[in-house]
Parts: C-alpha cells; structure tokens; sequence
C-alpha cells in the first residue's frame, strides 16, 4: 500500500498554515538550492527565539519551556519531559553505560555527559563567563557560575529553607536530611550522596591521581587536596584567627587552633599563667595547675582539659 507523505521542500517537510503557528521562516522560491540549503534552523521557538533545522526539533525544545513531564519510568517514581531524557534515566536501573571514553575507559550513560568528560582531559572550557572569563565544560555549570556573580539562589530547601543556586546542589543537600546515598562505589559497596563523592572514592581502588603538584611532581585524588599541599610550597599565609594575631597557611590548621581559643571558653584554671599555656605559653606549670570543668578534676595538664571539653562525652565515662 502505497503511503501518502507531505510533501518536502528542499528536504523541510511543509506543514501548510501550521508552519506559521510554528515560527517558521519563509523559503523564497526565486532562491538558489545552494541558498536553500545554506538557510538552516527555519523553526524558531516562541519563546526564546533558538532557531531548529526541523519542526520534530522544535517541539523537542519547547518541552524546555514547559513543566509537562509526561514520560514516567514504570521502576520509580521519576518522570521526565522527553521520551529520550526517560531512556537515560532507565540506564540507572540496568547499569548500561554505552557511552566510553577513550582516555581513560569510564563509561557513561549519555554521549552529552560522555562529552563534558572528554573535555576534563583536552582541557576544552567552551563555555566563558562574560563577566570574569572563566571557561566551563557544561552550560548548565556557567549559568551556576553566573548566579554566584548575581548572588541569586533560587532554589530554596523545603525542610531547613536554605537556599542553592541550582536544582543539583538543592537535590544533593536533600539528601543530607534523608541519609539517601544513591551512589554506589562498584569495588566495595559504599555508598555516597553524590557523583563527585564517589568519582573520588574509586581513586582510592583505581590508584589514579590526575592532580599533579607542578613543583614537586606528587600526586593527588582530587583539585581540594592538591591546593592544600601547594601552600607546603608557599611562604603565603591567607588565613588569620579573629581572636589573635596568628595566621596559617591551610584553613584546617586556623579551625585546629581556633579549638584553643574554644577550649579556653570552656576551661576553668585555677592560675592565671595556665591561661597563657592553653594559649601557648610557659610549658614549665606544674600538671595540679589546671581545673577541668568537664569533671571538675584537678591534676589535668592544659592539652588534657582541652580534649576533655572537645569530647565531653567521653570524658565522663572514664571519670
């Protein structure tokens, strides 16, 4: 049986006075075919006004717009705008990751995630903030970026009110009120709240330590642990305690000294000069000097009030 088809004109389907509903933009027939075919994305969307090379293009789009999610996986509760969008989602249950890269072998579910990976590797950032220049391998990560710039973070939590600047960080915060750990490492089983947590975690089966200290060639599992061992190399100090005038080169050593200045809170001493050995003075007072008020026990060194007041519970048990 022979199919009636509408008819193409230069390879566009024409859909009569519905190209009009559609935005979409005229052919002149006095044009060239080198013209014609020159003459792409002829559908324009209504609302944002990106242009498409066919109308199957553009109502994929317009779902964009929309908060219709008319696509529901039948193994969870999730639904989804796109029958495509579904089809990914399904790779989590069955574990498929077709899509492979050819640097270092991690499969992913989408070739669009496949190729923000790559760029991790060819150093590709083609998506530049206008206002500070910083590059991205993701749009969706630049326009994170750019709510930072605006301070915007429209995405508020419903149980604390805390607010994100995306619907990503918002789940993954989520997650800390309901323990949900979705991600699970493939070697040993634990279980993590989000993809980085666990893209670093298999490092430590992997062996891989991409970050490299450009000074001394160690090197690391991720960029956080990489910036601290460079201040090993730096004379630069940028972190200041707010209660003297000490100052560090790693935010871990100012939160491991201001415990000093917590403990002295915290810590009753009998005397005086004990106060300046909490803080780092004399080391010549003798142990009877320092009155702990977690057990009200004397005889204690300074260093031992201290532990006591940060881990009052355990203190009390061995009273």
């Amino acid at each position: 049986i022979k199919k009636n088809h509408p008819k193409e004109d230069s390879g566009i389907v024409d859909f009569g006075e519905a190209g009009a509903e559609n935005n979409v933009l005229p052919v002149s027939e006095t044009e060239s075919s080198s013209a014609k075919k020159t003459r792409k994305n002829r559908y324009i969307c209504s609302q944002c006004g990106k242009g498409h090379k066919c109308s199957y293009e553009l109502r994929r789009h317009e779902t964009v717009h929309s908060e219709v999610k008319p696509f529901h996986c039948d193994q969870c509760e999730k639904r989804y705008k796109t029958k495509v969008a579904l089809k990914q989602h399904h790779r989590v249950h069955t574990g498929e990751r077709p899509y492979v890269c050819s640097h270092c072998g991690r499969g992913f579910r989408s070739a669009g995630t496949l190729q923000s990976h790559v760029r991790t590797h060819n150093g590709e950032r083609p998506f530049v903030c206008s206002i500070c220049g910083k590059g991205f391998i993701q749009h969706q990560i630049l326009i994170g970026h750019l709510r930072w710039h605006r301070g915007e973070k429209p995405f508020l939590c419903t149980v604390c009110g805390k607010s994100f600047r995306t619907s990503g960080a918002l789940l993954v915060h989520s997650r800390t009120h309901t323990d949900e750990r979705p991600k699970s490492c493939e070697h040993c089983g634990k279980r993590f709240r989000r993809c980085y947590g666990l893209t670093i975690h298999r490092r430590i089966h992997t062996g891989e330590r991409p970050y490299t200290c450009s000074q001394c060639g160690k090197g690391f599992r991720n960029l956080c642990d990489l910036r601290r061992h460079e201040s090993v190399h730096s004379e630069a100090r940028p972190f200041h305690c707010d209660q003297c005038e000490k100052r560090y080169k790693t935010k871990g050593c100012l939160k491991q000294h201001q415990k000093v200045h917590q403990a002295n809170q915290h810590t009753q001493v009998s005397n005086p000069t004990a106060v300046n050995f909490v803080g780092g003075g004399s080391n010549n007072l003798k142990v009877s000097q320092c009155i702990c008020r977690v057990t009200q026990a004397s005889g204690h060194t300074p260093a031992h009030c201290v532990t006591n007041v940060l881990h009052p519970a355990a203190a009390l048990k061995n009273t």
